[in-house]
């Protein structure tokens, strides 16, 4: 597997101010997709995932100007996908502030889908506000931003493209089965099982002109990092003068 160096491959210089806290995110435990941080911490994800921040690091040292700076960024898919595992990770090796979109939802939405009951659009519409606003706000303050969201629905990406001109979204694809195995593995999460085959039916595809990269969700969390680096340094590139 080729290991790519983000602040490289980005074209930029990253302050060390903002290369995110690697105990925070450990501390936050995430469970999408049936991995705990410690369980990241068996399969050496995390130590993987350190090796492409050393590069930021190092690069950060070169005293380089900012250049490029990285888009906003959505890593969306289905329950299950592995949306906050590989946000994180990818937050964490851009050194940009993570959003964990499920974090936004509001009492009655989390009440409705713990009892198994789907969101409507209208009940959507306040959270992906929310959400866009959350990494609108990142970027303004600390110039970067990685946000989990579902964004199922091209309206609902068009929503949160309308408050973050030039957002990028990382698909995370994997299988119903796969879904529903992971979902019913996940402990302390309000998704229940029953819901998965209302993701997939909500789903829409991503039109030509939408700025979405499909990576294969069973691929392991470093690799997936990986090949979502390797695709922003490529949009940031064409937007060099």
């Amino acid at each position: 597997m080729t290991t790519y160096t983000p602040a490289v491959l980005l074209g930029r210089a990253l302050p060390e101010g903002l290369l995110g806290p690697v105990s925070a995110m450990r501390n936050r435990s995430p469970t999408v997709a049936g991995s705990s941080s410690s369980d990241l911490e068996k399969r050496g994800c995390w130590s993987r995932v350190d090796a492409l921040v050393s590069g930021l690091r190092a690069c950060a040292g070169e005293g380089r100007a900012l250049e490029n700076p990285t888009p906003p960024v959505v890593v969306m898919g289905v329950a299950g996908s592995g949306k906050t595992v590989v946000g994180s990770a990818l937050a964490k090796a851009l050194g940009v502030a993570f959003v964990e979109g499920d974090d936004l939802h509001p009492p009655e939405n989390v009440a409705k889908m713990a009892r198994g009951e789907p969101l409507t659009d209208e009940d959507r519409a306040g959270w992906l506000d929310s959400v866009g606003r959350a990494i609108a706000g990142n970027m303004r303050r600390n110039g970067g931003a990685v946000a989990a969201c579902s964004a199922l629905k091209r309206r609902y990406r068009d929503q949160l493209r309308s408050l973050n001109p030039g957002l990028v979204f990382i698909h995370l694809e994997i299988s119903p089965d796969t879904a529903r195995q992971r979902v019913a593995s996940r402990e302390g999460h309000f998704m229940p099982q029953s819901l998965v085959a209302s993701q997939f039916a909500t789903l829409e595809p991503a039109r030509a002109e939408e700025l979405v990269l499909s990576v294969d969700g069973l691929l392991p969390v470093e690799e997936q990092v990986s090949v979502a680096v390797d695709f922003l340094r490529k949009k940031a590139a064409e937007h060099v003068p």
